[in-house]
């Protein structure tokens, strides 16, 4: 099906990007539509390129009519894996070793079952983040197999991602009726759902369903929650000590939340020097305690030490920004919000510390001006997705 080597390349200068449905990925390009294809090819099987509004993109938005009329004869093409090889070898863009081993593992996919194969699409749009998605491909999993405990719980685990804790729960319960209530890990899903939703009754209903020999460092950790979600902060600084001491690494973090919350700084501070001192998120973290504790010098040393092993991170300019106009140094401010724009020029958070800090200083029509944008560019941004 490989054809002479045509310049995959549309001779338009402003192209009107294509959407995958699957992915949610815009593409430009007819290389990238193959790479797409050959990258996600799992999370968008069942609606692969062959669709007409590719086509016609490829053929009028690209001018590839050739190229686009190859495509349409792929149509009569009825195994997958056969029609997916046959439009990555349109144009030589994967030598043979890559599609050789792309069509083994299409190949080893389709002798799966339908469910299985519904099942591991779900898992790569939960990978990439298309949750409602892989909601569905979920959800189909049960027209063949209405009893799968373990789609029922992956459901749960796409509504909780999208922060549905109600439905997530809904789910996770089904999951545990369905897997004869002997799976621990449903039930820690349960008790996260509940906590997010700050259904801490419940929560603490489902914790006892948990043996009670049971030493698992999560245990204490969601006693630890119900506790800080109680507003009880010294005995929920109990359980996530315990919770640390059985090898549960995010109960650092809430225990340095619960110190915040009862006013020791210190504490918390101490307990993040303990992980390592060239760790962003630590450091970040640490920041944010020194915020917290109006300690903005400090916390602008942070996130200079931070930016020494990430100087493109948008978000950490951001930060020092925000840090150096809470310590009313407003030129630094200006300064580390002008580098943030140079990486991410329409950043909207950028953009708005940019706002507060013309706020701060006074200076009113500035302020206005750059607010008046932001909503231009949300207006704009809202026309584009809804209508």
């Amino acid at each position: 099906m490989a054809t002479d080597l045509i310049l995959a390349a549309s001779r338009v200068k402003n192209v009107m990007p294509y959407k995958f449905e699957s992915t949610n990925i815009n593409v430009y390009s007819f290389e990238q539509a193959l790479y797409h294809c050959y990258k996600y090819w799992k999370e968008s099987w069942d609606e692969i390129f062959i669709k007409d509004n590719f086509i016609s993109w490829v053929r009028e938005e690209l001018e590839m009519s050739f190229i686009a009329t190859e495509i349409v004869k792929m149509k009569s093409i009825r195994n997958l894996k056969d029609r997916i090889i046959a439009f990555l070898s349109i144009v030589y863009y994967f030598d043979d070793e890559e599609l050789n081993v792309l069509e083994n593992e299409i190949q080893e996919w389709q002798n799966q079952s339908q469910s299985e194969k519904l099942k591991e699409k779900g898992d790569a749009l939960i990978a990439i983040g298309s949750y409602e998605k892989a909601i569905i491909a979920y959800k189909a999993v049960l027209s063949y197999d209405k009893k799968n405990y373990s789609a029922f719980n992956n459901i749960g685990v796409g509504y909780m991602y999208m922060e549905k804790y109600a439905k997530a729960k809904k789910w996770f319960l089904r999951a545990f009726k369905s897997c004869n209530k002997n799976d621990k890990s449903i039930i820690f899903n349960i008790i996260e759902a509940c906590v997010c939703n700050n259904d801490f009754d419940s929560a603490e209903k489902y914790i006892t369903l948990i043996d009670k020999n049971c030493v698992d460092g999560k245990i204490f950790c969601f006693k630890g929650e119900v506790e800080f979600g109680r507003g009880n902060f010294q005995k929920a600084i109990e359980y996530y000590k315990h919770a640390i001491s059985e090898g549960d690494s995010f109960a650092v973090f809430k225990l340095v939340d619960a110190y915040e919350k009862q006013g020791e700084f210190d504490m918390a501070i101490r307990v993040l020097d303990t992980f390592d001192n060239k760790d962003i998120e630590t450091l970040v973290r640490k920041s944010i305690v020194y915020e917290h504790a109006f300690d903005f010098s400090s916390a602008v040393r942070c996130i200079e030490k931070a930016l020494l092993y990430d100087k493109s991170s948008v978000e950490l300019w951001i930060y020092l920004a925000r840090y150096y106009r809470l310590n009313n140094n407003f030129v630094k401010a200006e300064g580390a919000v002008c580098t943030a724009l140079r990486y991410s020029r329409d950043d909207f958070a950028a953009s708005l510390e940019m706002a507060k800090i013309k706020r701060a200083q006074g200076k009113v029509r500035e302020y206005r001006m750059v607010i008046l944008k932001l909503f231009k560019n949300l207006k704009n941004e809202y026309r584009d997705i809804y209508l």
